[in-house]
């Protein structure tokens, strides 16, 4: 009888927040046509880092492999949300994550 227990059965999607994933707000004044751009070019910046992301409630979420964190999909996606969104240019990458209002 195969032992279920064994930490090879684990999957990465059982720990509550996985190493590389990057949660950001929405800001509170999105509107529904740019969250439907956003969830479109979170597809193809999906595609491109092999990465997964998705809307999920009022943030975006991104799970990030460490190749992918060095291929510059951080700052790409920090680019096209802030594009999307029409944050200030910098907004993400200064660490200003907290972008309500």
């Amino acid at each position: 009888v195969p032992d279920s227990s064994s930490p090879t059965s684990r999957s990465r999607g059982s720990s509550p927040k996985p190493e590389g994933e990057l949660r950001l707000p929405l800001p509170a004044k999105a509107q529904e046509w740019q969250v439907r751009q956003l969830r479109a070019d979170l597809e193809y910046w999906s595609e491109k880092f092999n990465c997964a992301a998705r809307v999920e409630h009022s943030s975006v979420v991104v799970q990030l492999s460490p190749e992918a964190q060095a291929g510059g999909a951080k700052s790409e996606l920090f680019s096209l949300m802030e594009y999307d969104l029409q944050l200030e240019q910098g907004t993400l990458s200064r660490g200003v994550v907290s972008i309500s209002g």
